[in-house]
């Protein structure tokens, strides 16, 4: 089961590219010096300032009454103000919703990443990475109704035992030139070591159970 935290961070993942481009600070879990007077009795998920108005960032990942509660204390609380805004994201969004691969188009992707790797590392890069993804959405159904960010998958295969905490440096590093590759830093190419890496943990977390 995920927890809400974690469902929060991957919402916060899928939308902090369009408050970058606008040119906002996106800041997660912020203190309460960063907060305005006014709201500091209201922690918010995240904050967005550089730009005015600041933006007041409240993810709600649950429906009910006790979010519509929260919904209309925050608009009181906003009444009048200028200098901020609230902003609410809901952390389901159906048309992220990506389609689950078999296991047949898996094991065709590994395939792919293997010939590949020397003639365009790049290339398998990002094929090996969205092969991780694939698995890691097999393995926990959940995540069938979410996009993740490298950040988050990697959170989740080392939260989930699906990778060691050791491996979190250099995934986090795979994760980084992945991010580059993909947003057209052509230059920056991984290893046939790298690639390889990638293929093992994609394998060894196929031998997990599949939902």
């Amino acid at each position: 089961m995920l927890s809400e935290s974690f469902i929060e961070r991957v919402a916060l993942d899928e939308f902090a590219p369009r408050w970058i481009k606008r040119g906002y600070t996106l800041i997660r879990e912020p203190t309460l010096d960063q907060l305005p007077k006014f709201l500091q009795s209201l922690r918010p998920n995240a904050i967005a300032i550089g730009v005015k108005p600041s933006l007041w960032i409240e993810v709600l990942s649950k429906r009910g009454d006790a979010a519509l509660t929260r919904l209309k204390q925050l608009q009181g609380a906003f009444d009048g103000q200028e200098d901020w805004r609230l902003e609410v994201v809901l952390a389901e969004s159906d048309d992220l919703a990506p389609k689950s691969a078999s296991a047949g188009e898996i094991q065709k992707s590994l395939e792919q990443v293997d010939a590949l790797a020397d003639s365009q590392p790049g290339a398998a890069l990002l094929m090996a990475w969205a092969t991780l993804e694939a698995i890691a959405r097999r393995l926990q159904s959940e995540l069938a109704v979410r996009s993740l960010s490298a950040a988050s998958l990697i959170d989740l295969l080392i939260s989930n035992g699906l990778a060691e905490q050791t491996d979190g440096p250099r995934l986090r590093q795979l994760g980084k030139m992945r991010n580059q590759i993909a947003h057209g830093q052509f230059d920056t190419q991984p290893s046939r070591g790298d690639i390889r890496y990638l293929m093992a943990l994609s394998r060894s977390m196929l031998m997990h159970r599949v939902n």
